[in-house]
């Protein structure tokens, strides 16, 4: 049962993660200079494994679109972390399970996959949960955020079909290095505007959270892909989503965000269970 003892740290420590990123993006300005260092703290994180045991492919075509996952991640990256400023975590979490309903489209359409009563029954909940949010969360910048981590969901579910593709040329590892971190740090300094300057001006201000923050995003990934490693996708996935629980919990807790609180524990039911449907339904 190790794989469940992964399952479960890689879930706590997502939620740890995603209420950290929203402690420091309510306040810091510039989430795309948050970007990179989160992208090369993780990075760091993941090159003493990947040392011990590298995949890679020897064909240039799997690295062209190894870069190509490094600029969807960067675009996704940037779009959830501006969000973060406007929207609490739980929040963004359950607008961000849609990534599962597109992923489901996505593989009926061009994969074949087969549609099941269970799972159609999963994309109404994780739909009626957005629609809560849409309904519930009117103001200005929480219409904003919403709509920025919607975006988001749908370069997911891009960046999940590319990782599927490419893990066929690249171990979990490798692909998390190299397409997850590496590539989108080095993406996120070459596109960003003034990049040097505005990275510089937030490591002054937030370092020490800043690489907590981005070292424990590389650390989760590293956990989530041992779970993957060696237990059952499904499973592993079934329990890493249903911590968005706790993450909303975490928010009343530490955060002291207890605005609508109804609405978001029903949003939260609805995403999770729509989700785990979406996930295990045969």
């Amino acid at each position: 049962m190790t794989w469940v003892l992964y399952s479960v740290l890689a879930g706590m420590l997502f939620t740890a993660g995603s209420l950290l990123s929203r402690h420091i993006l309510k306040a810091e300005k510039d989430p795309w200079a948050y970007s990179f260092w989160f992208s090369l703290g993780g990075a760091l994180a993941c090159f003493p494994l990947m040392l011990i045991s590298p995949q890679v492919p020897t064909g240039w075509w799997p690295w062209a679109l190894a870069l190509v996952l490094g600029i969807g991640i960067v675009a996704h990256n940037v779009l959830q972390f501006t969000a973060l400023r406007y929207i609490e975590a739980s929040v963004s979490g359950s607008i961000m399970k849609l990534r599962l309903v597109w992923v489901f489209i996505l593989g009926a359409l061009f994969l074949g996959e087969v549609t099941t009563p269970g799972k159609m029954l999963g994309i109404v909940l994780t739909l009626a949960a957005a629609f809560l949010i849409f309904y519930k969360f009117k103001h200005k910048n929480s219409t904003k955020g919403i709509l920025l981590v919607l975006g988001a969901s749908v370069l997911n579910a891009g960046i999940i079909i590319l990782i599927k593709y490419l893990l066929d040329f690249f171990n979990p590892v490798s692909l998390t290095f190299f397409g997850g971190f590496l590539f989108s740090a080095i993406f996120n300094f070459i596109l960003m505007p003034r990049s040097f300057e505005r990275i510089t001006d937030v490591i002054k201000n937030k370092g020490k959270i800043i690489f907590l923050s981005a070292g424990l995003g590389g650390i989760t990934n590293l956990i989530m892909y041992k779970a993957l490693e060696v237990g059952d996708t499904t499973r592993v996935v079934v329990i890493i989503e249903a911590f968005l629980i706790t993450t909303l919990a975490g928010e009343s807790l530490f955060l002291r965000e207890k605005h609508q609180v109804g609405t978001k524990i029903v949003a939260v039911l609805l995403a999770t269970f729509g989700a785990i449907l979406i996930t295990i339904t045969v």
